[in-house]
This record gives C-alpha cells, sequence and structure tokens, in this order.
C-alpha cells in the first residue's frame, strides 16, 4: 500500500456482548485504529449497514445471545459481503473449520495476545485485504469485471502449466447489435445487458472449469476445458438471453480447439477472433470452430496484414473511380466515387470485402483511408493541370475517421497541397457512423462543411437513427442505401419508401442518389420519383484512373 493509503485511519468492527473483552479490545486497537462496538450479531449487521465509515476488519465472538458468530457469518455471505477480513474469537477448536468456510480467515483466543502482536496481526491482514481489492480492480474491465485481456493470458498459461493433459479450447465471442439496445434504451441499458452477458458466460463456462475475459469493445474471450460439440452450450446461453428478455441481440462464437500449446497465446486469441468475424458465412450456425476454415485462408490473413505497410509504401493500392450520373436530362458524369482495390504482388487483385474488414480489426483502416483521400485529390489536381473536365470525387470516411479531432487539419492539408478546392470533395459519412458519439460526430461535420466540403449521407435507411440524423448533421446530398435499390420489386412498401425518401430530399433540397442501379427497369423508376443522380453497373462498372479519365473525355455535362 501507498504511504498516503497507509496514513489513512481505519475503523474496525468488534462484535463482542462481553464487556471486559469490549474495552480491551478497544484500548490495545485504539492506538492505531477507530474502533466501533456491536454487542451482538443483530447489531453488528446494523453498524455495518449504516456505518458512515468503511470497515476495514471485523472481530467477532462465537458465543453471543440474540445471533452468535455463526449466524452473523451465514447473514454476510446472504447480503454478499465479502471484502472485509473477519478474524474470529474463539476457544473452541472445533467451530474453526466451520468458520473458515463461512469466510473467516484468521482466529485468536483468549486470554488475548500481547497488544503489540495483535495490532501486527491485524495490519498484516487489512493491508492483505486492501491490496487484494486494488489488484482485482486493476485486472478487471470495469463495467464487466471480467478479466482485462493481459491478466486473462497469465491466466491460461498458468492454468496450462498446473494442467498440462488437458485439452482446452480459447474462444471469442463477439456481442452483435449492442448498438441497437444503445439506441433503443440507453447507454445505461447498453450498459447492464453487457454486464449481464458477462456474468452468463460466468455461469455457463464455470462447469467447464473456464474463465472469462474481455478482449475489447464487445468482444469476448473465454478459455474452458475441451468441449466436443458447442450446440448445447450455445443453446443454453442463448436461452439465459431470452430470459433476459431483450430482443435484437445476437452473438457469434469462434471456437480455437488448442492442440499444440507451444502457439502463442496472441496468436490462439486472433484466430478465435478471425474465426468468429467468419461465423455465418458457412451457414446460420452461431459458433464456428477454427478448423472448419483452412489454414490457409487463417495465414492469408495474417499474411495480408503483415503486407499491409509495406504494400501502402509501394502504392500497391490503386484508387478506382466509379462514375455517378445525373439523369435529370441526357445522363452525364457529375461525380465520381473513389474506391480503393489492393493489387498485390504475389496474390494479385485481393477483394475488398478480405482486406477492409481485416484492416478494420486491425487498426489500419486510418492509414488506408488517408492515404485514398491524398492519391484521389492528387488526380484532381492532375486533371486541372491537364485541362480536363473536373468533376467532384466523394472520399468514404470511416467511424474512426471521425473520432480524430485531426481529420478537418488532414483533408485541408491534401487539398493545400494539391491547390485542390474544397468544393471538389465529397466525404461519404454512413448513417451508421452516427451511433458512435452524435455530438462529436455533428461538431466535426459542421467544421469540414464550414471549410467548403460537401457532405455525403452514404446508405440511408440502413440504420436506426435516419430520421435523426437528417435532423442533426448538416448535408448535402442523401444516398438511398442500395439494398433498396435491389428490393424495389420485392414489395409494395419498398416501393414506397423509395418514394418517400425522394420526397424528403426535396422537401431539404438536397442532392439525391441511388446506388446499385443495375436494370433500365430500376432507373426509369428511380428518375420517375425524382432521382436526379444514379451510381451502378447499369451505367459503369468501378474504373481505373485511366479509363475513368477517357470516359470523362467523352462526357457531354
Amino acid at each position: 500500500m501507498s504511504n498516503i493509503i497507509k496514513d489513512i485511519k481505519r475503523t474496525i468492527l468488534v462484535v463482542e456482548d462481553e464487556i471486559i473483552n469490549q474495552e480491551i479490545l478497544k484500548e490495545v486497537l485504539s492506538v492505531e485504529y477507530d474502533v466501533e462496538i456491536a454487542n451482538n450479531g443483530i447489531e453488528g449487521i446494523q453498524k455495518l449497514t449504516t456505518s458512515i465509515k468503511p470497515i476495514s476488519l471485523i472481530i467477532l465472538d462465537i458465543n453471543m445471545p440474540m445471533m452468535n458468530g455463526i449466524e452473523f457469518l451465514k447473514r454476510l455471505n446472504e447480503k454478499n459481503i465479502k471484502r472485509i477480513p473477519i478474524i474470529v474469537i474463539t476457544s473452541e477448536t472445533e467451530t474453526e473449520l466451520e468458520c473458515l468456510e463461512l469466510g473467516a480467515i484468521d482466529f485468536i483466543k483468549r486470554p488475548f495476545e500481547l497488544p503489540q502482536v495483535m495490532l501486527a496481526r491485524v495490519a498484516r491482514l487489512i493491508e492483505l485485504f486492501e491490496d487484494r481489492l486494488i489488484i482485482h480492480a486493476s485486472e478487471r474491465d470495469e463495467l464487466t469485471q471480467v478479466y482485462n485481456k493481459n491478466v486473462f493470458i497469465e491466466y491460461v498459461k498458468m492454468i496450462e502449466e498446473y494442467n498440462p493433459n488437458d485439452k482446452m479450447d480459447l474462444n471469442v465471442l463477439l456481442v452483435e447489435n449492442l448498438h441497437i439496445i444503445h439506441e433503443l434504451y440507453g447507454q445505461d441499458k447498453a450498459d447492464e445487458v453487457m454486464k449481464y452477458i458477462a456474468d452468463e458466460l460466468k455461469k455457463n463456462v464455470k462447469a467447464y472449469g473456464g474463465i472469462v475475459g474481455k478482449l475489447e469493445d464487445e468482444y469476448f474471450l473465454v478459455f474452458h476445458k475441451h468441449v466436443d460439440n458447442y450446440d448445447e452450450l450455445v443453446k443454453h446461453f442463448e436461452i439465459s438471453l431470452e430470459k433476459y428478455g431483450v430482443s435484437g441481440i445476437n452473438f457469434k462464437l469462434g471456437v480455437y480447439e488448442i492442440d499444440d500449446k507451444k502457439v502463442s497465446i496472441d496468436v490462439r486469441i486472433n484466430r478465435a477472433k478471425l474465426t468468429c468475424n467468419q461465423v455465418g458465412k458457412f451457414g446460420h450456425n452461431k459458433h464456428l470452430a477454427f478448423t472448419d476454415i483452412s489454414q490457409n485462408n487463417s495465414l492469408l490473413y495474417e499474411q495480408l496484414a503483415y503486407d499491409f505497410h509495406n504494400s501502402l509504401q509501394n502504392k500497391e493500392f490503386v484508387i478506382y473511380y466509379q462514375p455517378k450520373y445525373n439523369i435529370e436530362n441526357e445522363p452525364y458524369i457529375s461525380s465520381a466515387e473513389a474506391l480503393v482495390r489492393w493489387i498485390h504482388p504475389s496474390r494479385g487483385m485481393v477483394s475488398p470485402k478480405i482486406f477492409i474488414p481485416l484492416f478494420e480489426e486491425r487498426g489500419f483502416i486510418r492509414e488506408l483511408d488517408h492515404y485514398v483521400w491524398e492519391e484521389a485529390i492528387k488526380h484532381l489536381a492532375y486533371l486541372k493541370e491537364n485541362n480536363m473536365d473536373i468533376v467532384p470525387v466523394s472520399l468514404n470516411v470511416s467511424r474512426i475517421d471521425l473520432l480524430d479531432d485531426s481529420i478537418v487539419d488532414i483533408l485541408e492539408s491534401f487539398t493545400k497541397k494539391y491547390h485542390v478546392d474544397n468544393k471538389y470533395v465529397y466525404l461519404e459519412i454512413t448513417e451508421s457512423a452516427y451511433n458512435s458519439d452524435s455530438n462529436h460526430l455533428v461538431k466535426i461535420i459542421t467544421t469540414l462543411k464550414e471549410k467548403g466540403f460537401k457532405i455525403e449521407i452514404d446508405d440511408f435507411g440502413a440504420g436506426y437513427s435516419s430520421l435523426n440524423a437528417l435532423a442533426t448533421i448538416p448535408f448535402d446530398v442523401l444516398k438511398l442505401d442500395m439494398l433498396f435499390v435491389k428490393e424495389m420489386y420485392s414489395n409494395d412498401k419498398t416501393l414506397k419508401i423509395i418514394e418517400l425518401v425522394s420526397d424528403i430530399a426535396k422537401y431539404l433540397d438536397v442532392v439525391l442518389v441511388a446506388e446499385g442501379v443495375e436494370t433500365v427497369e430500376q432507373l426509369n423508376q428511380l428518375k420517375k420519383f425524382g432521382y436526379s443522380v444514379i451510381q451502378g453497373y447499369y451505367f459503369s462498372k468501378p474504373l481505373s484512373k485511366e479509363d475513368f479519365m477517357k470516359l470523362l473525355g467523352e462526357n457531354k455535362c
């Protein structure tokens, strides 16, 4: 304990009915401590629940009227008061085992030992318990009270050291859609749900000799004895969530069966997380074992993550442009969206569906976004310098980007460096980004708009805060989520929603974009509803820089 903590005077509760013993203990302990006296167990419980100052230690007699020491210990367990060390006064050794089982940690006998010995014993016990409380607090996730990642790893090492022949599993569990709870019921309810899930996890894995930890955000770590069939465990966990009564929460479980303990725990965690993120891509199961995904796939992810920085430096990430056509009259290219592609030196073209989620997970996405922004703005400067048509370019801005207060300076550093007017840069902000910190988001976006950048709400209608986003975010362009276009003729409701979005855009006097347009029927219907800009394969797939410039040369605006 620190010197500051040591200098604070603690309070000791003496639960003892004999007045002489009360006086002896009070005289000895008052040298170092404040002493509260209770004449029996009932008074002791009252003192514990009403004392203004925290009780640091209890000295308890066993033989008392009204409520004896054994009953007192049982009541403490019922009330879950386990943080206070208890010394039992006894002359009956036959009760010692029962006292220990009920939570006592030490004994003193009558006649009492030398004052200095008793003080030393008391000081040591208080110090040990307070140190334990500090360690407990520092080793656990503040919200859920499960182990943090570093402590979890140390416990895994310890368990494996003492159980070298036991087959174990290390799993990662992802809680999905927690943001829905946050949006519908608020942060307190979302926190309550996470705490409930953590408690249920601990209960469910206890039977398997397991421990639970927190990895990050909505990811939990679980380590326990090997399970041959996870269906029963998963079903049990699902039932416990259903009983809780909150709908919309889903989870994914990535299972890593440990067959080689020489593999580092960090690598096992990464493999379990990669597996967790693959759940749903191989059927409708809620869980997936690492062995179900080929070793080659896992090694691919690791290799791609390893290659990222070299590829970035070598400009192996290239920008493709998908034109957006104004269809109010004769169609022409009015703008384009910058999309990143990875031409890997040994693997060829790597799909964004593979590397974007991977980079988001590994924390690389902001570096990649900055690279794309600069390359696209540099291309605008090239068009200007060569007297070619300049059309605005839309840049994707992730939720992580918007959490960075320096985003305005970063974007302006690129436009100033290449002498490009900010009005040619459209910033596509996915509506789901609004879920993170709306006040901060509005502040950042307002500043960007004041600097002359155009703001485009992307994937409108895909999330749960659509109308709220429209009411609070200053924007210039509204982009309908492509799923509505894809499902346009699936039912009358979808068609009506598409028309309503057009009415909203007209009322707000903003440009309306529909993406994912592939057929002439979709085009004509959207034009009838008043959509002014179209993006999709009907007009053009994403094009390389060279092909896009060639198309621009043919553009008639």
